[in-house]
């Protein structure tokens, strides 16, 4: 058995995962916040009638 390999292979794998919750994250954020800024000029528009 050579643990040598395997802290490596964790190393990459762990920062795999979390390259991709980031650019889930990301994509979820964009999103909620596009959607927020929607409402915002909706919400604007009806008071300035």
């Amino acid at each position: 058995m050579t643990s040598h390999s395997l802290p490596c292979d964790h190393e990459l794998h762990s920062s795999f995962k979390s390259t991709r919750i980031a650019k889930y994250i990301e994509k979820r954020w964009e999103s909620h916040s596009s959607i927020k800024s929607t409402r915002i000029t909706k919400y604007n528009a009806k008071r300035s009638v």
